[in-house]
């Protein structure tokens, strides 16, 4: 009886040591580039035709070939508009490491393009700042009615206190 509780104690230990292992210190300035992907439900409303207001709620991940982390999960709710005056959104996201640490910031599109900007972050990312540009790298077919999926390279530079 008594190993089991041991042997519970140890994988906590194994595990601790793992997600601090993996955090390593973050670079003070730097490059930004990272892939994400995700999808979830939208709403609309369609006043004509041709133009429709909505928002969304995704999740998905993210992977950085460059910048403060790695690995993130990230959620996001926003705003959009398309039809006879053109395209445009505004996005909240919170990007999360698997200690909890997290970066926050917006995403704007409109006619002069697609842009980010970091505007802090908690725990190892307190602080942080940085902006650069968002790209569409995958339209994905909805998996169903009144959802969106897709994804999007973000580059660009972040700055740390």
């Amino acid at each position: 009886m008594r190993s089991r509780p041991v042997s519970n104690l140890a994988a906590l230990a194994v595990a601790a040591l793992a997600v601090g292992a993996s955090i390593a210190q973050v670079p003070k300035e730097g490059p930004v580039d990272l892939s994400m992907c995700f999808g979830g439900p939208t709403q609309t409303v369609s006043p004509t035709p041709q133009d429709r207001f909505g928002t969304y709620a995704l999740m998905g991940g993210a992977r950085a070939a460059a910048g403060p982390a790695d690995a993130l999960s990230v959620e996001c709710l926003g705003i959009f508009e398309a039809g006879t005056r053109g395209a445009a959104s505004q996005g909240y996201c919170v990007f999360q490491e698997a200690s909890g640490d997290k970066i926050f910031g917006v995403d704007v599109r409109n006619a002069q393009g697609y842009t980010w900007e970091w505007r802090g972050g908690t725990g190892r990312f307190a602080g942080i700042t940085g902006s650069g540009t968002l790209e569409v790298v995958g339209v994905m077919a909805p998996v169903r009615p009144g959802t969106l999926q897709g994804c999007r390279r973000v580059t660009g530079r972040y700055r740390l206190p």
